[in-house]
């Protein structure tokens, strides 16, 4: 019997021994999903994470933060998931304004001819944006029939407000008017108190559009004699006043001195202008010899907005036997809010 042949052996066993050494290759260098990544020793011996070079930013990250919000910003938040929020703003309007209060005793015709051109000319200069006027006549004999608020707006560019006290016929009227720059709305005159025979006095109200803002100025000329007669038209005057929630300006000859009694209504209510921003008397009668204050103008704030007087001079001139009296206010009134909706993505 012939011998068996091994010359096939050594092919087989290098076979395996190269399949048991790829296994294991396979084996000990496959990476372990499971496992963390390999730490990454840095050259002073630390140890970093590795960093993918594709995303690795050389910048430094910052912390932003939003805007602050204006003053008084509300936000709302949203009643249920999905829902926006919403923002609410407030809203102020301003103007300046510069308030005048005159008696020009009905430009009567001293030296032999009216004195209304003179009052015009005077009130043009002072570049008023609204002018409190007493002792204005509309129709009268004694002063030519002129009808003076239509003869003054027309020549200032104003519109006008007139409040009869003394009517002797329907053409033949008295009392006082209010010019005024912008808009006048609305206006009333209501009659004040006429204890025994004295003269009928009242009290004009306009409202006017400054901008847009709603302003009520009220224009009143007092009661000189009878004793209480200013005191019982103030209180009256000062019942339509307080329940007006508009920024308030009050002037007109109050025929008393700055600590008479006829005040008393006004504090907590009404500010006297001169008492803020005043400097020196501030006599306004009698105009060639000033020697008395009995002029005024007051300001009040109503119940949504704020005044606030920067200047008040009285003029000299000889157009009246009274001095103007000149005023330069701030209002500011507050308009509500604005409220909008804000959806999650329209903030920047």
């Amino acid at each position: 019997m012939e011998p068996k042949s091994w010359s096939a052996a050594p092919a087989t066993v290098t076979l395996v021994v190269l399949l048991v050494v790829g296994a294991f290759a396979v084996l000990v260098l496959a990476p372990d999903d499971d496992a963390p990544d390999a730490a990454v020793t840095s050259p002073a011996g630390s140890v970093s994470s590795p960093v993918d070079p594709t995303t690795a930013s050389t910048s430094v990250p910052t912390t932003t933060t939003s805007p602050p919000e204006p003053e008084g910003t509300r936000t709302l938040q949203p009643t249920a998931p999905g829902e926006p929020q919403t923002v609410c703003v407030p809203q102020e309007s301003s103007v300046d304004l510069r308030v005048v209060t005159y008696n020009i005793h009905s430009a009567r015709p001293w030296e032999g001819g009216s004195r209304l051109d003179r009052i015009s000319d005077e009130i043009a200069r002072l570049e008023a944006d609204v002018v409190l006027l007493q002792e204005v006549d509309r129709g009268r004999a004694w002063t030519y029939g002129v009808d003076m608020p239509v003869v003054l707006a027309e020549r200032l560019g104003m519109s006008w407000a007139f409040g009869a006290n003394v009517r002797r016929s329907p053409t033949n009227l008295y009392g006082t008017a209010i010019l005024s720059r912008h808009p006048i709305t609305d206006s009333v005159n209501i009659a004040l108190p006429r204890p025994g025979s004295t003269q009928q006095r009242g009290l004009l109200h306009a409202t006017i559009d400054v901008d847009g803002i709603a302003t009520s100025f009220y224009n009143t000329h007092l009661e000189p004699g009878a004793p209480g007669a200013r005191e019982a038209q103030m209180r009256r005057a000062m019942d339509t006043i307080r329940a007006d929630p508009n920024p308030v300006f009050l002037g007109g000859d109050l025929n008393t001195s700055p600590s008479s009694p006829t005040l008393a209504p006004l504090r907590g209510t009404l500010t006297d202008t001169w008492s803020v921003v005043g400097s020196g008397a501030g006599f306004t009668a009698s105009s060639g010899n000033p020697r008395i204050r009995i002029d005024y103008l007051f300001f009040g704030s109503g119940t949504r907005g704020e005044v606030t007087p920067t200047t008040v001079r009285v003029v000299p001139t000889r157009a009246s036997d009274h001095l103007p009296l000149v005023a330069d206010y701030r209002v500011l009134v507050d308009d509500g809010e604005v409220c909008v909706p804000v959806f999650p993505g329209d903030a920047p």
